[in-house]
């Protein structure tokens, strides 16, 4: 997903859109559901990982403005969380 394509869906979380989310959500579930397995080595686990991301993205949305690299973006946050929590 290009940069400003995912900025605007973040902006229609922030309106509280959740169109924008679906648009996140199906481009990149896979991508991050398997990094973090990757990580935590359990499939349990990095379901556990990516669903409680993207149940978060809303309020996340409304602290942030911009996104500059999505992809980065999102797999830094996943792997920050396979860190942090298993």
């Amino acid at each position: 997903m290009k940069t400003e394509e995912f900025n605007k869906c973040l902006e229609l979380l922030r309106q509280g859109d959740l169109k924008g989310l679906e648009k996140i959500y199906n481009k990149y579930y896979y991508a991050s559901k398997q990094l973090a397995l990757s990580h935590v080595k359990n499939e349990e686990k990095a379901t556990e990982i990516v669903d409680a991301f993207f149940q978060n993205l809303q309020p996340i949305a409304c602290e942030i403005k911009e996104i500059k690299n999505p992809d980065i973006w999102i797999f830094e946050v996943i792997v920050a969380i396979c860190k942090s929590n298993y």
